[in-house]
């Protein structure tokens, strides 16, 4: 379902992007008024995890090993 909408590659490139969006949004919030609230916190790891799934998903997609992860397989 995932290819019909875009390729896989395309979309883990846009969870890498939301990931550090929400990281710097965290990291900047930490040091200014807003870092009294766990929300800065909570999207400053939320955006290392999801910049780390997206590198995964990146690295195990890769066409030119031919023992990497194909979105393929899934469907």
């Amino acid at each position: 379902m995932l290819t019909a909408l875009m390729s896989p590659r395309k979309f883990a490139l846009i969870v890498v992007v939301a990931g550090f969006l929400a990281f710097a949004w965290g990291a900047y919030a930490l040091h200014s008024d807003l870092g009294s609230s766990g929300w800065a916190q909570f999207a400053t790891v939320g955006g290392l995890f999801y910049m780390t799934i997206g590198f995964l998903m990146l690295f195990l997609m890769r066409q030119k090993h031919p023992k990497a992860l194909h979105m393929k397989e899934f469907d």
